[in-house]
């Protein structure tokens, strides 16, 4: 199978390489049969908004944004080599905001891709720290880096929901519907399920070999990869979702998943939010970006439509290359 590596941090590539030595690295799109896009997260320092407490590593949206008005480009031009090629490779994006590249390349080329959910093995390890419950097997899935646990059983095959809430049911509630997004025992506490917001990443480097000895094989394996919601998890919009696909030679075959109604309607915000962000960049419109900038959950439990709207101009204002990706254009 060959494999082709795009990123500018060469130490990324050089960790993949690595890490796919068992296979022929190519250059051109056209030869490839998978495709790892990865995105180093760049720095940004978010004008002060005058609100007290304001974090602005919080402000994911608005960075995820900026961070992909570096890459756009980079992404168009692949998806015009992709377009050209007789037997399209799979694309996988990994690294920084992959999920919005996912989303980017669907609203702006109308093509499937796939993103990596290095955050998925760690979820069981830290369940089990938050609740001092073992826990041998977990399915999950979700939106945005915030998995929720909708399965888990210990190595007998017992459901462990009933006793991990029953850990959670001390926990104080005294927070924000924003606040709940971001503590996974809280939110276990408050709507029955355990999320992944806080669970440290898998190197991404091992999680790209798994898959692409997947992709090699005629033996199907179950991957959890995010994917365009094409009813994978209903009552969510065609948003990047995060589900098991079954991965093999044959390709990559998203599953469906009965995520609680719960779990879907807290997903909601951020759904809304990578959506117009995606729309905002593929548009390059000035309006849509200060729309995805007001629909960050973040943003939106801290400011009002006003107080957004002059974050949005004066993140603009102080962000060169961002002003110039959108051009004023509404």
């Amino acid at each position: 199978m060959n494999i082709r590596i795009t990123t500018a941090d060469a130490g990324t590539a050089q960790k993949l390489a690595s890490a796919l030595k068992g296979f022929s690295l190519v250059e051109k799109p056209s030869e490839a049969d998978l495709i790892f896009v990865f995105y180093r997260e760049e720095e940004y320092l978010l004008p002060h908004c005058g609100i007290p407490g304001f974090e602005e590593k919080k402000a994911k949206m608005i960075r995820a944004i900026l961070n992909m008005v570096c890459y756009a480009r980079d992404l168009d031009a692949l998806a015009e080599e992709y377009k050209k090629s007789v037997r399209p490779a799979s694309v996988v994006h990994m690294g920084a905001y992959a999920d919005l590249a996912v989303a980017y390349l669907h609203k702006k080329h109308n093509i499937l891709s796939y993103a990596l959910a290095p955050e998925y093995p760690s979820i069981s390890a830290a369940l089990a720290e938050d609740t001092g419950i073992g826990v041998c097997s977990i399915k999950a899935a979700g939106v945005n880096d915030m998995l929720w646990v909708y399965e888990a059983k210990d190595s007998a095959g017992k459901d462990l929901l009933p006793a991990l809430r029953g850990a959670a049911k001390e926990e104080k509630l005294d927070v924000s519907r924003f606040a709940l997004t971001l503590e996974p025992k809280k939110s276990l506490a408050f709507y029955g399920y355990y999320h992944s917001a806080k669970v440290q990443k898998k190197d991404s480097a091992s999680e790209a070999a798994r898959l692409a000895e997947a992709l090699a094989s005629p033996s199907p394996a179950v991957i959890p990869l995010y994917a365009v919601n094409k009813e994978y998890i209903y009552g969510l919009d065609e948003v990047p979702v995060c589900v098991p696909c079954t991965v093999s030679s044959g390709g990559i075959l998203p599953g469906k998943v009965e995520l609680p109604l719960q779990c879907v309607l807290a997903s909601n915000d951020y759904a809304g939010a990578l959506l117009t962000a995606a729309s905002a960049l593929s548009k390059r419109s000035v309006h849509v970006f200060k729309r995805a900038i007001k629909l960050d959950p973040y943003i939106a439990s801290l400011l009002t439509l006003d107080e957004a709207e002059s974050l949005a101009e004066n993140i603009l204002k102080s962000n060169k290359e961002a002003a110039e990706f959108f051009g004023g254009r509404i």
